[in-house]
């Protein structure tokens, strides 16, 4: 095989590799989130998004340890809210993982400050990869 016949061949493979899109629980670890009622909201469709696994997710996870833990009152109370929202039609499975992270972070503030800013973390974390990203 010829010299750049075998050399295209690894960029496609790499591109098809780089290109894989992996289900992200906004919530996580899942040690953590897995007891009721927090894997109640962990498994809610609109806190579970699919992003690039070798890219965001692995950017993700590498620079953040978990989302600190609220009190299960405070859980109940932002999923009860989040099924309003979805009801209510203002939810979407196509809304990106930026306005996500904000309508979850909003929900959970005052009421469970360390897991809004957490997820506001996340959502930096997200700015950040697009911003640093080459073209």
């Amino acid at each position: 095989m010829a010299k750049k016949k075998k050399r295209a061949l690894r960029r496609k493979k790499r591109q098809i590799r780089l290109s894989y899109k992996d289900n992200h629980h906004i919530f996580f670890m899942k040690r953590n989130w897995s007891r009721t009622p927090y894997n109640k909201i962990r498994l809610f469709h609109y806190c579970i998004i699919p992003i690039p696994r070798d890219t965001l997710h692995k950017y993700i996870h590498m620079h953040m340890n978990d989302i600190p833990l609220p009190e299960p009152i405070a859980v109940e109370e932002a999923l009860k809210q989040l099924r309003m929202l979805d009801s209510a039609g203002v939810l979407h499975d196509s809304d990106s993982i930026e306005k996500r992270l904000s309508v979850l972070a909003a929900l959970f503030d005052c009421a469970a400050q360390p897991t809004a800013n957490a997820l506001r973390k996340q959502l930096e974390l997200v700015y950040r990869f697009y911003s640093e990203k080459p073209p």
